[in-house]
């Protein structure tokens, strides 16, 4: 990797963590190449998780209040479940990194612990250039871009906005706030996939010079990817499973919305500023590409975990010394009962399956509400 993506990539790493230590998301101090628990940064996270918690119950009281709804109830009821939804996020959030944060701090020094194990091998650097670019896209043109938008749009709107600029702000920072949970959960799969993959050069490798003490080191080093990746998950289940949810609701919520204000104003039984369907279509757009992503990062990593067993089953029947034989029988047999896909406690796995069934889940929801507001 040359100089310039390095410290691209760095700026997106400072980013993230300099970002998630502000929010008070990550209540931990990274020094000397290990993560450790510090006081100060806990106690950050409380104040900080206190007042965001405060001035988002706040902010969301008087946007409810003072925004106008369609005269559909269902419409606001439907902005109602995304304001709970998102709240809940926070607060559940807030309380896993509080409770957990010594968890965090075990998963952030193994997966320290496996890159600095793979180092001596010396894996291309160019194996993931392409996975680094999908998330610094991500969060240039996401996360950065479009909070701007969301706030370039107050900002124009700010005359016929019936919402003062606080509670406006606040929202924005509810935005930002939920990227950052599923920032390190996006990350933790990225990582995970990209230890996937060096592990799979290596095995190759390994197999080829008929190398059983590595091959043991490997097989220890991709278990606990393994562990790393299911522990982030525990932390953060909750908190994802919420986001899952408020894209659903989002997603169904911001179409219908936009439909009925685009009926209503036609038939002149509604008036609503432009600036509101700008909002409308960036929030939908921020969460489905927020949903896409996690998706397709869970499906890669179940995809590079299970490549592992391919490889190991091109070298099964080859005639090798017996120490090999038996590292290479044991690697697989530990495969075969380890489950690859990303749960959420049992609830539902991330990866493509979830995306098809949500998809129709909407399309079914939004024929009910269309039929219902044709009723009307």
């Amino acid at each position: 990797m040359n100089l310039s993506r390095q410290t691209l990539f760095r700026l997106a790493l400072a980013y993230l963590y300099y970002g998630a230590t502000f929010c008070g998301m990550l209540p931990v101090h990274y020094q000397g190449s290990r993560f450790e628990w510090c006081e100060f940064r806990l106690l950050w996270s409380i104040t900080a998780g206190l007042f965001s918690m405060a001035a988002i119950g706040y902010s969301f009281y008087w946007i409810v209040i003072l925004i106008s709804y369609p005269v559909m109830e269902i419409v606001r009821y439907l902005f109602y479940c995304e304001f709970i939804i998102r709240f809940g996020v926070i607060l559940v959030g807030y309380l896993s990194t509080w409770f957990y944060h010594k968890r965090l701090i075990t998963f952030g020094n193994i997966l320290l612990e496996v890159l600095d194990e793979l180092k001596p091998f010396r894996i291309p650097t160019w194996i993931d250039r392409k996975l680094a670019a999908y998330g610094l896209l991500k969060l240039v043109f996401v996360d950065v871009f479009m909070c701007m938008l969301f706030a370039v749009n107050f900002h124009f709107n700010g005359e016929h906005d019936p919402v003062p600029l606080f509670e406006r702000v606040t929202n924005v920072y509810v935005v930002f706030m939920m990227a950052q949970v599923s920032n390190a959960c996006l990350l933790s799969l990225y990582m995970a996939a990209h230890l996937y993959r060096c592990i799979n050069w290596q095995v190759r490798i390994t197999l080829c010079f008929v190398l059983s003490t590595t091959l043991s080191m490997l097989c220890r080093q991709y278990f606990r990817v393994t562990e790393f990746i299911r522990g982030i998950f525990g932390v953060y289940g909750i908190p994802l499973a919420l986001i899952n949810l408020n894209q659903f609701v989002v997603i169904v919520s911001r179409i219908y919305f936009v439909y009925v204000s685009v009926i209503l104003e036609l038939r002149h039984e509604f008036d609503i500023n432009v600036h509101r369907y700008i909002n409308s279509v960036l929030y939908l757009s921020f969460e489905v590409i927020h949903f896409v992503y996690l998706i397709s990062a869970a499906e890669l990593v179940k995809k590079r975990a299970g490549k592992t067993m391919t490889y190991l089953n091109e070298f099964f029947e080859i005639d090798s010394e017996d120490t090999l034989a038996v590292k290479i029988e044991t690697f697989s047999y530990a495969l075969s009962v380890n489950r690859l896909d990303v749960s959420l406690y049992g609830l539902y796995s991330m990866g493509f399956t979830l995306l098809f069934s949500m998809s129709t889940a909407i399309a079914l929801k939004l024929i009910v509400l269309v039929q219902i507001q044709l009723k009307e």
